[in-house]
């Protein structure tokens, strides 16, 4: 048997059923309007009968009245009653209605003013042709009536003598015969309306029953068809499904041992589809095998690459700790040589050899960063930054090798900048160093300029870097983003590099949760933006730099950019009115004594006598000279205390501390700068370092601070020095034979006598994971092979500070 007859039965089940109801409910539907229809029109009927006869007895009493009474009123009435019956009178509303039933007489408006007799209305009504046979013989009755009263009262009018006659015409015993059979027939036609109505309720009653009995039986055959038809689902379907089901939930808890699917013969299409089903999972066996093979080849293969990929970092990172060993030599006695004299040709093979073994140590960094990001092993250090800072280190960073190309260099920050906001300081500044490198390494002339804008609706932060140099071509942005790509051979060739600088900085940029944009053409300059959250750390933003005490501001330049430069930091703080000359007559002529501050490009000061230069420092409070970043200042014959200088590009802070002199020049601090004011001279350091080249720089740096250096070069051999001496600082190696600095490190915190001395670790492996192993152990510090000899002096001078107490004070 197949599924479609199952279906066909069902549905000639339920249509056959739904026939036999639709059918029966219809039939008794028109039967009950039927009924209904009947009974309105007895209720009709039964209304113009009660009418007809109300008119038959007013005619009558009319009649009557006048002949016996000789009532004129009563003429007037009998005859206008006579002309509305008859239609020579027009109708009005209220002879209408009475024929009217009252769910009717609505329509009984239509006939007002109408001439229209009894006989034309009842017409006019539902009634059936042999109904209104009936009535026209009621008519024929009430007409004759109607004669007879007539006569009577023609034989009134004739005079007294015919009076009697006429009162005996109307009391005569066929008047009243007629009368009788009037009303006799009106009630009889009442009684026709009744029995009707009777035959039709018991006709509509038996109609009922017999469909009852219909319906009964049809639906107790659809019942036992239904429940044949149940039954057969059941065997047929429902259990060879269930059954396909269970079978399929086997096989597919143990997918390995497949076994044909079998049931017996019961519906066509079930079979078809344990078939299909059989073929299916044969196909499902066969790929899972397939499958399984493939996942364990992946596995293998993942676990190889995984494997790789552990030796390719360790490998860069052992590879990066043994260069920047021999690169600490060789900045080192670089930085040693450039201390001594040499002859001009001489400092400049000497630091060119610096700034190749700085490219290569560079080259070396940026290959461990893009390691430790794609291994994931790189972690970040959110703290507060603070704007200001990162301006000024790329002022640093940019103005020397921007002043060697002859490129100008403007610093841009909008007053509504927080002036800290939550970031790893150290890797945005790695960020924009990249960024910064690489727009002036490819713009020959123009300009580079920084700016950074704060977006308070969005919350993010930008730094863009614009170079006017030789831009990029749409097509190759997306290029240049990928490992060891730059936008052309011939740009390798011309300019060097690898290729990972913009790499690593997108890298980092997403690190940060922020994005790296680029928007350039070809032979029109870049623009390298990178976006970054704004988490302020407070309100306070530049604006707080404001100056508003400060009056009769002067600023002497010339045409070039840093009084152009000056004008929008003053600006940006707000400082209240400023005046810019181009001479001194123009300026004294302006100017009065003892005016505020004066801002003078170097360029005036080189033409100064020092009668001049005195008169200047007499004229204005304050003196600040404005000239380039590495521009040395020119020697003037005669030194002031209120003459200061300030480089270019500019930051707010930095003038905004010249202008607060203005105003307070007592508040002046001359003090040098912290690092400065701690001498090291005396100072005893143990220095525990295997490489003898790496002691010899270590030893000649810390000794040119005037530092007393002792050697180890193991840490076995460092923890016996500690016990026949005493030191007040330990720079410690971390790889070393014999015994490593992690254990001499532990080793020494764990003596009574040595547990104070502050250790700082001193190694070529710049691995976030050292540093922290490090510190772990109790080291003070972690200083990075090569190091630079100011960097080490103010790390030493630092921890000095720190420890008052376990560092002895030398006169």
């Amino acid at each position: 048997m197949k599924l479609s007859t199952l279906f066909s039965l069902t549905f000639i089940c339920c249509a056959s059923l739904m026939g036999t109801v639709i059918y029966a409910f219809s039939h008794y539907s028109s039967s009950v309007t039927s009924l209904e229809n009947l009974k309105n029109k007895q209720y009709a009927a039964d209304y113009l009968v009660e009418q007809l006869k109300e008119n038959r007895f007013l005619l009558a009493t009319y009649a009557r009245r006048f002949v016996s009474q000789n009532d004129g009123y009563a003429l007037q009435q009998y005859v206008q009653l006579l002309d509305e019956s008859r239609g020579d009178k027009a109708r009005s509303l209220e002879t209408l209605v009475p024929y009217f039933p009252q769910s009717s007489q609505h329509k009984a408006r239509k006939y007002v003013g109408h001439y229209i007799s009894d006989f034309e209305l009842l017409k006019r009504q539902e009634f059936t042709q042999h109904e209104l046979s009936l009535l026209a013989e009621v008519i024929v009755l009430s007409e004759n009536i109607i004669r007879t009263e007539q006569n009577a009262i023609k034989q009134k009018k004739q005079g007294s003598q015919a009076q009697q006659e006429a009162q005996s015409t109307l009391i005569s015993q066929h008047y009243l015969d007629s009368l009788t059979a009037f009303n006799s027939f009106l009630d009889g036609y009442q009684s026709f309306f009744e029995n009707r109505i009777n035959q039709h309720y018991r006709k509509i009653k038996s109609d009922i029953n017999e469909l009852f009995l219909i319906v009964i039986t049809m639906l107790s055959i659809n019942i036992l068809a239904m429940v044949f038809i149940t039954v057969v689902f059941r065997s047929r379907l429902a259990k060879p499904l269930e059954k396909l089901n269970i079978e399929t939930k086997k096989y597919l808890q143990d997918v390995e041992y497949f076994t044909e699917l079998k049931t017996q013969p019961t519906v066509y299409e079930i079979e078809q589809l344990t078939h299909s089903i059989n073929e299916i999972f044969q196909e499902i066996s066969v790929h899972i095998e397939l499958l399984e093979d493939e996942t364990i080849q992946r596995e293998k293969l993942q676990i190889k690459a995984e494997q790789s990929n552990l030796a390719k970092s360790q490998f860069i990172a052992n590879t990066h700790h043994e260069v920047r060993t021999p690169l600490n030599a060789i900045i080192g006695f670089n930085n040693l040589l450039q201390s001594t004299r040499l002859e001009k040709v001489q400092q400049q093979y000497v630091q060119n050899a610096q700034d190749a073994a700085k490219v290569l140590l560079s080259l070396f960094d940026d290959i461990s960063d893009l390691s430790n990001i794609d291994g994931g092993h790189l972690s970040l250090n959110i703290q507060p930054c603070n704007i200001e800072n990162v301006a000024q280190y790329l002022n640093a960073l940019m103005a020397e090798q921007c002043q060697s190309k002859y490129l100008s260099l403007l610093i841009k920050i909008d007053d509504d900048c927080p002036v800290y906001f939550s970031t790893d300081e150290v890797r945005l500044k790695q960020i924009l160093t990249n960024l910064a490198n690489n727009a002036i390494k490819y713009t020959h002339q123009g300009s580079i300029i920084l700016s950074i804008h704060a977006d308070h609706s969005t919350q993010k932060i930008r730094f863009d870097i614009q170079d006017t140099g030789i831009g990029i071509a749409q097509d190759q942005i997306e290029k240049i983003l990928h490992p060891f790509e730059q936008a052309d051979s011939s740009s390798k060739r011309q300019y060097g590099g690898i290729g990972l600088g913009l790499t690593i900085t997108q890298k980092l940029c997403q690190l940060l949760s922020g994005k790296l944009t680029i928007n350039a053409k070809l032979n029109h300059g870049s623009t390298f933006s990178v976006h970054l959250p704004m988490k302020m750390q407070s309100s306070k933003t530049l604006q707080d730099f404001a100056i508003k005490d400060v009056k009769d501001i002067s600023i002497l330049g010339s045409a070039s950019d840093m009084a152009a430069q000056l004008c929008h930091v003053l600006k940006l703080i707000k400082a209240p009115r400023y005046s810019i000359y181009h001479s001194f007559e123009e300026l004294y002529s302006a100017t009065t004594i003892n005016a505020s501050i004066l801002f003078i490009e170097q360029v005036f000061v080189n033409r100064l006598t020092k009668s001049q230069f005195e008169k200047l420092g007499e004229h204005f409070l304050q003196v600040c000279i404005i000239h380039q970043q590495f521009q040395p200042l020119s020697t003037v014959p005669y030194t002031l205390d209120n003459v200061h200088s300030i480089a270019s590009p500019f930051l707010p802070s930095q003038v905004s501390r010249v202008l607060l002199l203005a105003n307070t020049p007592t508040q002046q601090d001359e003090s040098p700068a912290p690092w400065e004011s701690i001498d090291l001279s005396g100072l005893q350091v143990l220095l525990v370092e295997d490489a003898p080249m790496n002691q010899l720089v270590a030893q000649k740096t810390l000794e040119n601070f005037k530092v007393n250096v002792d050697i180890a070069e193991n840490g076995e051999v460092a923890v016996k020095q500690l016990k026949t001496k005493s030191y007040d600082l330990i720079l410690m190696d971390l790889h070393m034979p014999v015994m490593d600095g992690f254990e001499a490190t532990v080793a020494i915190k764990q003596c009574n006598t040595t547990d104070n001395i502050p250790v700082v670790g001193l190694t070529a492996d710049v691995q976030e994971v050292t540093r922290q192993k490090c510190l772990a152990i109790g080291m003070e510090d972690v200083i990075t092979k090569p190091f630079d000899p100011v960097q080490l002096a103010k790390r030493l001078a630092t921890i000095k500070r720190s420890h008052p107490f376990k560092i002895k004070q030398f006169n």
